[in-house]
């Protein structure tokens, strides 16, 4: 099995949950970064709060990698606003992951 961990992390949470299975399987792993960076907790809370109220887009920064030679794809993320955030669905849904076993993990 070929393995790669995609994550997003902010508080360092996911992070290490990312770096513990990378560790433990001996994989490669990528960290996603939002185009526009989060501040502070109170700060982050508000402005996903007001993204998902009026659809705004967000992307990432991170560049789609080529998934072509991993069997399995890791994708760990804080939940925000009860759900996924929304750079990190953005990136998630340009991967191509036909074919692939996606076990995400989350925080």
């Amino acid at each position: 099995m070929k393995a790669i961990i995609l994550y997003y992390s902010k508080s360092g949470t996911t992070e290490k949950l990312a770096r513990r299975i990378q560790k433990d399987i001996h994989c490669d792993i990528l960290k996603i970064e939002p185009e526009d960076p989060y501040g502070n907790y109170m700060s982050s809370l508000i402005r996903v709060t007001k993204e998902r109220k009026n659809h705004v887009p967000v992307h990432a920064a991170t560049e789609i990698p080529d998934l072509s030679s991993y069997d399995t794809v890791f994708i760990g993320y804080p939940i925000w606003d009860l759900d996924v955030p929304v750079f990190v669905a953005d990136f998630i849904s340009r991967c191509n992951l036909e074919g692939k076993t996606v076990i995400p993990f989350v925080t």
